[in-house]
C-alpha cells in the first residue's frame, strides 16, 4: 500500500504543472483536466473526505482526552467525568479555538512539523509501553481472528478501510504548493516526490512496528488504538495522549482549512461589496490606489472616484492566485465576522456528528473506504491517464487502468465491511451518552 501511495503522489506531482500552468488544489486539477465538471465533482468528493477526516479525528482526539483523565484519577469513587460524549465536545472545543485563531495554511508549516514529532514520539511510547506490557504478561495470547466466518471476512474489509484512510492525503496539491521549485527543473514535482519518499520511509516502519507490537503484546483484545491498550505507567500515557490530542488537532487544521477557504471565497465572491462578508484589507487596495493617482481626475475626493476605486479593488483574478504571505493577495478575504460564524457552524456540526457515532474504528474505516481510497490512489493516476494520454504507450495506460479499477474495487469491498462494523456499533450504543 506504501508503494502505491508513493506511486500515486508521483502522479499527482506530475500533473501540478500542466500546460504551463500550476495547479494548486485538486480542483484547479478536475477543472484544467476533466472539464468544469469534472473539477467540481473533485471539489464535492474533496471537501467530503476532509469533512470526514476531521470528524474522525475528534472522535479519537476526545477518546484520547478521556484517557488522560481515567489514567490520572487513581481514586473511582471521585472519577465522574468519565462521559466520552463530554470529552468529544472538548475535543470539538479545541478545534473550533484553532480554526478561528489559525486562518491560513500558510501559518500551519512549524506546527505541522512539530506535529509529527509529537506523532513519533508517541508512538515510539505506545510500542515500549506495549513490549513492556507483552514480556511481563503470564496468560497465553489468543492470536485467532475473532468472530464468525462472516464477521472475520468483514471485519478485515473494514481494516482495508483504516489502511486507506492512514495512508491517504487528500490536500496534495495544497502541500504542494507550499513547496519550493527544484533549482534544477524549476518547478516542484522533484521535491514533492522527495517529500514523498522521505515521509514514508519514516512513517511507514512506524505503523509496522506498532501494528506487529501491538499484536504480539495483545492478542486479539488489543485495541484499535495502541495507547489506549496499555495503562503504565500513568503519568507517561497521560502525556502521550496530550501529545496524540495536539497532533490531531494539527491535522484537523490542514484538513478544514482548505475547506473554509474555499467556501468562505466562494461567499465572498457572491456578495464583494459586503462589509459582513469581506474584510477591509482588500486583495488590491494598493494597486487600485497606485491606479487612481496615476489618474488626473484622482484627485478629486467625490463618489465617482471612490466607485472608481471600489471596482479596481474587487476586481476578480483567475482561480489559484492566492493571498500572499504579507497580506497583499489577489483578491477581497473575508471578514474576520464571516471566518467567526461560518466556522463555527461547520465545527458544531462536525463536532455533534462526533459525539452521536464515536465509532473510531469503524468511522474512520468508512470514510477511509468512500473518501481515501478514490481520492488518494483513483483520482490521481486518472487524472494522469488524461492529461498525458496522446503520449502514453498502451501497456502503460493498461496498467494504470487496471490501477484505477484495483483500488475503485477495493475502497467498494472496504465499505461494506465499514457499514456493518457501524451497524453493529450503534446496535449497542447509547446516544449522546
Amino acid at each position: 500500500m506504501a508503494v502505491s501511495s508513493i506511486y500515486c503522489m508521483y502522479h499527482q506531482a506530475s500533473v501540478f504543472h500542466y500546460k504551463g500552468r500550476r495547479l494548486t488544489t485538486y480542483r484547479s486539477m478536475g477543472d484544467a483536466v476533466l472539464g468544469p465538471r469534472g473539477g467540481l465533482a473533485v471539489e464535492v468528493m474533496q471537501f467530503f473526505i476532509n469533512l470526514g477526516a476531521v470528524i474522525t479525528n475528534t472522535i479519537l482526539a476526545g477518546q484520547m482526552l478521556q484517557d488522560v483523565y481515567t489514567s490520572l484519577c487513581t481514586d473511582p469513587s471521585t472519577c465522574r467525568f468519565t462521559s466520552l460524549a463530554a470529552w468529544t465536545a472538548i475535543s470539538g472545543a479545541f478545534s473550533w479555538f484553532l480554526v478561528v485563531a489559525v486562518r491560513s495554511m500558510s501559518k500551519m508549516k512549524l506546527v505541522g512539523l512539530a506535529a509529527g514529532v509529537a506523532f513519533l514520539v508517541y508512538s515510539a511510547s505506545a510500542v515500549g509501553m506495549s513490549a513492556a506490557d507483552g514480556v511481563a504478561a503470564r496468560a497465553p495470547r489468543d492470536y485467532s481472528a475473532a468472530g464468525g466466518v462472516e464477521a472475520k471476512w468483514l471485519n478485515a474489509l473494514n481494516g482495508v478501510g483504516m489502511l486507506l484512510f492512514q495512508y491517504g492525503v487528500t490536500v496534495l496539491p495544497e502541500i504542494q504548493a507550499v513547496l519550493k521549485d527544484d533549482p534544477k527543473t524549476g518547478n516542484s514535482t522533484p521535491t514533492m516526490i522527495r517529500a514523498a519518499v522521505a515521509a514514508h520511509l519514516v512513517f511507514v516502519p512506524v505503523f509496522l512496528l506498532v501494528g506487529c507490537v501491538g499484536y504480539w503484546a495483545y492478542g486479539n483484545s488489543v485495541n484499535e488504538f495502541l495507547l489506549f491498550a496499555t495503562t503504565r505507567p500513568a503519568a507517561l500515557v497521560a502525556f502521550c495522549n496530550i501529545l496524540g490530542v495536539l497532533q490531531l488537532q494539527v491535522a484537523n487544521q490542514i484538513y478544514a482549512l482548505p475547506m473554509f477557504a474555499r467556501l468562505e471565497s466562494m461567499i465572498v465572491a457572491k456578495h464583494p461589496r459586503s462589509p459582513w462578508f469581506r474584510s477591509g484589507h482588500l486583495a488590491r487596495r494598493r494597486e487600485g490606489k497606485a491606479r487612481l493617482a496615476a489618474d488626473p481626475a484622482a484627485g478629486k475626493e467625490d463618489a465617482s472616484s471612490a466607485a472608481a476605486a471600489e471596482a479596481i479593488v474587487i476586481e476578480d483574478v483567475p482561480e489559484g492566485q492566492e493571498e500572499g504571505e504579507d497580506g497583499e493577495g489577489e483578491r477581497p478575504q473575508p471578514s474576520w465576522l464571516l471566518q467567526l460564524v461560518h466556522r463555527t457552524a461547520w465545527v458544531a456540526f462536525w463536532s455533534t456528528f462526533a459525539v452521536a457515532l464515536p465509532f473510531f474504528a469503524q468511522i474512520m474505516g468508512f470514510f477511509g473506504a468512500v473518501g481515501f481510497g478514490p481520492i488518494t490512489y483513483a483520482l490521481p493516476t486518472y487524472l494522469y491517464m488524461m492529461a498525458f494520454k496522446e503520449g502514453m504507450p498502451r501497456h502503460k495506460w493498461l496498467f494504470n487502468a487496471a490501477f484505477v479499477v484495483f483500488w475503485l474495487v477495493a475502497s467498494a469491498a472496504a465499505a461494506v465491511g465499514a457499514v456493518y462494523g457501524i451497524v453493529v456499533a450503534a446496535s449497542a450504543h447509547d446516544f449522546f451518552i
